[in-house]
């Protein structure tokens, strides 16, 4: 028994260090986009030191984002709207002291396993699917570059086809690799330019560091003395020679030693840097970075239309920031629906808000979510829940500029047993009128059947307790027409529930004051 344990456990330790040599996180920028980033840097520096100006408008920039959502071909697999929309909050929080602000054009969803798990081999369908305009970003389940790359791939950006790939995992509010992959976008190199695919290593290349870095990069010194002709070009980021590689914390202490002889201390919290394990809030860009950026985005804009590199700034978007929370409607206080399978979740609706994140869970803590999408209206009817169970739900209002809002409060509601579907087949449509209502005007409601069937029609008010109900009768095939009197009910939101033995279908209203 001990030694199937001893040799369980030893088996557990080497899995692990062979998982921790193997996945060494990097960015995938190959080496010939990155010497065309510098050539862009360098012309981005000369223009900010002949004409500083250029510099000084302090105007929010809105600028676009298509995020290409790619899943395999069956439609399995790909990333979640809240993770984009947590992304988008710590995007603009990263970008926001530099009047660069990011909003989403458009979530493109495409179903496509070569571009999901190899998407080096579908550049020509990718192409086809680019947005001009704005940032292409594609999120897939595999960055890998072609050529592949010094350890896992992240993320990267290529200069050929003017995009960004990034692995879906990598999209989130904790992630840094985001940030730093756009920081390629604007022109930006690492900090450790000249040892992006051979990190610094004394028992190969010496102590101390040679003068000239393996990829031709003159090595930069850490008194900064050639600062503007080494490393990054920029004289407010520290001399790294790749040193984050690997490193498995945010304090390097390895010793590595410039051409001088001097020991070097790099910035572990440049997001364009390869120190991986800081506090996300620790990240940022220096102010030499945040000029390369802006002026680089400045000659994006003058480009003419159909250039890859060209960005079209958004204009009469929503910039509102949301700062109400939105109140559930129905169902709440643990009532109980009137099926499981179509059950029909409302919520107040709050200034600045084009669309709502939508989560239920079993769980109160939502550590397991049992359904979430993203909803274009203030009600959505979810299917197949389980029946006769506790199930929390809650909404994240959001735009697609500003996503940082918090969740509603928590409510809780409990299936019924009866099968409940939002489709009859014995009904080809179905409206209710006026909607809304103030009231005073009584409700009609309009079918139309292909076939008779047996029903009755009830409303129903916000916790599901029945207000009034007609008696059963039998609805004959085309067009009909009944009415609901409303005269004096409260203002609310309602539902007209029309119950067959087919099942039930609802219609959300509204009764003003």
């Amino acid at each position: 028994m001990f030694r199937t344990v001893y040799t369980f456990i030893l088996l557990i330790a080497l899995q692990t260090a062979t998982f921790a040599q193997t996945y060494r996180p990097v960015c995938g920028t190959s080496q010939e986009d990155l010497g065309i980033i510098s050539q862009r840097l360098q012309q981005h520096l000369a223009d900010i030191r002949n004409n500083p100006a250029t510099l000084e408008e302090r105007t929010i920039k809105y600028v676009p984002i298509t995020f290409h959502l790619v899943a395999k071909s069956d439609g399995t697999g790909r990333i979640t709207e809240k993770d984009v929309y947590d992304q988008l909050c710590a995007l603009n929080e990263d970008y926001a002291d530099m009047e660069i602000q990011f909003y989403i054009k458009k979530l493109n969803y495409i179903n496509n396993t070569t571009v999901f798990q190899a998407h080096a081999n579908a550049f020509g369908f990718m192409q086809f699917q680019r947005d001009l305009g704005s940032i292409n970003i594609w999120v897939v389940e595999d960055a890998t570059p072609a050529g592949d790359g010094l350890g896992t791939t992240l993320g990267y950006y290529t200069a050929s086809f003017d995009w960004l790939v990034v692995r879906k995992d990598e999209i989130n509010d904790d992630s840094s690799t985001l940030p730093h992959e756009i920081g390629h976008y604007f022109s930006l190199d690492h900090p450790f330019h000249g040892w992006d695919f051979d990190p610094y290593d004394p028992a190969v290349h010496g102590t101390p560091a040679p003068a000239m870095s393996p990829g031709g990069i003159a090595t930069e010194r850490q008194d900064g003395s050639n600062c503007a002709t080494a490393g990054d070009f920029l004289c407010d980021t520290a001399p790294d020679y790749n040193l984050g590689f690997g490193w498995s914390n945010c304090n390097y202490t390895g010793g590595a030693k410039d051409p001088l002889g001097v020991t070097i201390n790099p910035d572990e919290k440049l997001f364009m840097g390869y120190f991986l394990n800081c506090p996300r809030e620790d990240y940022y860009f220096s102010e030499q970075q945040k000029q390369v950026m802006q002026q680089d985005l400045a000659g994006r804009l003058t480009l003419s239309s159909g250039n890859i590199r060209r960005v079209v700034l958004g204009t009469n978007i929503n910039t509102t920031v949301i700062n109400e929370t939105p109140q559930l409607v129905s169902p709440i206080d643990s009532s109980v629906t009137s099926g499981y399978n179509a059950v029909t979740l409302v919520w107040n609706g709050v200034t600045g808000a084009d669309s709502y994140l939508l989560q239920v869970s079993r769980l109160s803590n939502f550590s397991i979510i049992t359904y979430q999408d993203l909803v274009y209206g203030t009600s959505k009817v979810v299917n197949d829940l389980q029946a006769d169970k506790i199930h929390f739900w809650r909404v994240r209002p959001q735009n697609n500029y500003y996503a940082c809002a918090p969740f509603s409060a928590t409510e809780a509601f409990k299936t019924g047993v009866a099968v409940s579907v939002d489709q009859i087949a014995s009904v080809d449509n179905w409206a209710v009128m006026p909607n809304p209502t103030d009231g005073q005007t009584d409700l009609f409601v309009r079918i139309n059947a292909n076939a008779a069937f047996e029903g009755r029609l009830m409303l129903l008010n916000a916790t599901g307790q029945v207000v009034q109900q007609q008696a059963a009768q039998r609805f004959e095939a085309g067009e009909q027409n009944l009415q609901i009197p409303v005269a004096n009910l409260q203002a609310g939101v309602y539902i007209v529930s029309l119950q067959t033995q087919e099942g039930r279908l609802n219609k959300r209203i509204v009764v003003t004051e």
